[in-house]
């Protein structure tokens, strides 16, 4: 378990760092670029961060029950962080050229795949912050209502009602593409 490799590393064991990054790399890398807004860039600084606070700040682990919820709380603010000083640091637009690197979204076959991936990629990066980030951790990291509540600070009722309000979104918003 994460929390016990967390334990192992706090404890001065460096290879646990490394077993958890080669478990973790992946998925939190994937939630970095879902959560910037598909911004490979950002994604990557955001992503490097987080496994930096997790290796200079392993003493501040306290919840022996999940570390995976651990990494993806510092990844989920790293990444919330990043996107606050870029509104209140505005530079002009370049155009989004990055495709994404989650193989959930890779087209396994012709352009309607490549079109409705990017469809639905833009959908999600659209909606709004409070719903984006619940649908995230819920529907795409795969973390259970009681994980999303404890990573948002929110009750589990509204981790289920932002999440049903997401859905909502997105099916409108992709209800041309999927009749």
């Amino acid at each position: 378990e994460d929390a016990e490799l967390l334990r192992r590393f706090q404890s001065g064991e460096e290879q646990a760092f490394y077993v958890i990054f080669e478990r973790r790399h992946k998925e939190i890398y994937t939630h970095c670029y879902r959560m910037c807004n598909r911004d490979g860039e950002k994604a990557n600084d955001a992503f490097q961060d987080t496994f930096m606070k997790v290796f200079t700040r392993k003493d501040l682990f306290m919840d022996a029950a999940n570390g995976r919820a651990w990494l993806y709380r510092i990844a989920t603010n790293t990444c919330l962080n990043s996107l606050r000083y870029d509104r209140r640091h505005p530079t002009e637009g370049l155009e989004d050229t990055v495709t994404s690197v989650d193989p959930r979204f890779q087209p396994d076959f012709g352009t309607e795949q490549n079109s409705l991936r990017e469809a639905l990629e833009h959908a999600v990066a659209s909606l709004p912050e409070e719903l984006r980030q619940p649908f995230i951790l819920r529907e795409l990291d795969e973390l259970s209502y009681e994980e999303v509540a404890e990573q948002l600070g929110i009750t589990i009722a509204a981790a289920r009602q932002r999440i049903y309000r997401a859905k909502i979104l997105l099916r409108e918003e992709l209800e041309d593409l999927v009749q």
